[in-house]
């Protein structure tokens, strides 16, 4: 680490031979110089670090760390002795030297979310991707992909690199359904198929007609009864409405919630006696009777079915909203009332 600088004739080193010739015993000292050295730094993709002039033996400052995108600093290490000294740690110089920045890539945080609910959280080591998580149920609705800007992932699919905290949102759309009329032997123009998306709510079919038949109403697959133009339906599923006959010998007395629903039906004779239907239920409302033009019956009571030239006699639910009281916390004021509009 040093180069001979010649002979002096003091310890100090201050005054050098000058090569006269020696006539007694003489001490002569040997002076070196320390070489020089230069450290220089490989930052491996981050930020330019300048190298060090310095000489063998010297005890030097490694420079602050560098800085490199989606990386923390882990050191610097020397290419020969491969020992990892930290940014601002001391170091004796030992000749040239090449050091190389160490990094460890930053961890980010990817979440997946649907309907506003974080699903899953992963923990992604920067520049590297991960595997999108199962498509999240939702009724009615049928599952695209994972969202990310104008990045869509499927399922188990891998996502791009990641370089920040990351969030992919469930894209859906919705269904479409079928809706099918089966007339049971009736006969219409206006009962054709129809599709409709989930939720849509939809007005069904005029009735159909059949010699010698009245119509009773549209029975969908899970046997619920609705009435010819019930307005209203909520579509959830692939439906088939069938046509409900009953001959026309009798006469038919339909109950129906108000919503197009039926709730009760007799097929029974003029003069016989039927027991009015019980109140059907109906959130936030009050029921206030059976109507039927002016005319209007109470739960439990007995009603003679009238003739009729139709055969046909409804009775129609009617409501009330409820009406509830509202306490602003914390405000000085009367107590608001408000009505239940469903």
């Amino acid at each position: 680490g040093y180069d001979f600088a010649g002979w002096y004739v003091d310890v100090e080193l201050q005054t050098a031979y000058d090569g006269a010739a020696i006539q007694a015993d003489t001490v002569l000292y040997a002076g070196f110089t320390a070489k020089a050295a230069t450290l220089v730094f490989n930052v491996d993709g981050g930020t330019h670090v300048d190298p060090i002039d310095t000489a063998y033996g010297e005890v030097v400052t490694l420079p602050d760390a560098p800085e490199k995108a989606g990386y923390d600093f882990a050191g610097w290490k020397h290419n020969t002795a491969k020992t990892i000294y930290a940014a601002g740690e001391s170091y004796k110089v030992g000749g040239s030297a090449t050091f190389t920045a160490q990094w460890t890539p930053k961890t980010y945080t990817v979440s997946f979310e649907a309907d506003g609910k974080v699903i899953e959280q992963r923990q992604v080591a920067n520049n590297t991707s991960t595997i999108a998580p199962a498509a999240p149920a939702k009724e009615g609705y049928a599952f695209i992909g994972w969202k990310n800007g104008n990045e869509t992932v499927g399922a188990y699919e891998a996502t791009s690199a990641v370089n920040g905290d990351t969030t992919y949102t469930a894209e859906y759309e919705k269904q479409t359904y079928t809706i099918t009329y089966n007339l049971a032997g009736g006969t219409s123009a206006a009962a054709p198929a129809t599709s409709a998306q989930y939720g849509d709510r939809i007005t069904l079919a005029a009735a159909p007609t059949r010699a010698g038949y009245v119509f009773v109403g549209w029975q969908n697959q899970h046997g619920a009864l609705y009435d010819a133009e019930a307005d209203g339906y909520e579509v959830t599923e692939n439906t088939t409405f069938t046509a409900l006959w009953q001959t026309a010998e009798k006469i038919l007395v339909k109950f129906k919630d108000g919503d197009g629903r039926l709730c009760n039906v007799f097929y029974v004779n003029a003069g016989d006696s039927i027991t009015v239907p019980d109140a059907p239920a109906k959130t936030g409302y009050t029921f206030q009777g059976w109507y039927r033009s002016n005319e209007s019956l109470s739960a439990g009571t007995t009603y003679v079915v009238p003739e009729d030239d139709d055969h046909v006699i409804v009775f129609n639910a009617k409501w009330i909203g409820d009406t509830f009281k509202l306490h602003v916390d914390g405000q000085n004021c009367e107590s608001i009332k408000l009505t239940y509009k469903g």
